[in-house]
């Protein structure tokens, strides 16, 4: 009888080892492309605080007639700046208030929406505008439409919102007004696909209650 013996096949190693570098640098593209993604779904440029205020910002008040409502200037409840205190007029009054959309980051970002506020008071016809170089309360230009704001860049808006008189409105407490107009914004924005809404802080005003409306 006679045996034959067969030799298994075996891979040439010079075929083995690119296999192993293509399934390798593969792993590692996957891995860098989850992590970009992570960090664009992570990414959050919008000013969260006064310190990258780039000017001046201001509030409105006026009545039904477009007279100027009576204010003063005070120390509001954490708040590192004077805050307007309006005397609130009878019946229902125009508000209108400028603030900032600030990019912190390097990177341009899309402005999509600025969204209206949770009131504890009645409005209506609440707008948002782009800022235009003239006095209160006539420094409001075009509507809102959505724009690219590119990295370390602000936008002024102007919002306004007709308000109604309420005799439940804060007045003060140690002497220090309580801001009782909006203290924040919800804007929307997109990057790299990714879209957040996020509050962004405005300019805090406060009102005076009167007797009656």
């Amino acid at each position: 009888m006679t045996l034959e013996v067969r030799e298994a096949p075996h891979e040439t190693p010079g075929v083995k080892g690119p296999r192993r570098v293509l399934r390798s640098s593969f792993a590692v593209v996957i891995v860098v492309a989850a992590l970009a993604l992570l960090w664009a779904y992570r990414y959050n440029p919008l000013a969260q605080s006064w310190d990258h205020a780039s000017g001046e910002w201001g509030s409105y008040v006026g009545t039904n007639s477009g007279v100027q409502a009576h204010f003063t200037t005070t120390e509001a409840l954490g708040t590192p700046m004077g805050t307007l205190v309006w005397d609130e007029p009878r019946g229902k009054f125009l508000v209108r208030f400028e603030t900032e959309v600030t990019n912190t980051g390097s990177h341009a970002v899309r402005i999509v929406a600025v969204g209206e506020p949770s009131f504890d008071y009645r409005t209506s016809d609440f707008a948002v505008s782009f800022y235009r170089s003239a006095p209160f309360p006539h420094e409001s230009g075009a509507s809102f439409h959505p724009f690219t704001l590119a990295g370390h860049a602000q936008k002024m808006l102007t919002v306004s919102y007709t308000q109604f008189c309420t005799t439940s409105a804060p007045v003060s407490l140690n002497g220090r007004a309580r801001p009782s107009g909006p203290t924040a914004l919800p804007v929307t924005y997109s990057f790299f696909g990714f879209t957040h809404t996020d509050e962004v802080p405005v300019a805090p005003f406060s009102f005076v209650a009167p007797p009656r409306c």
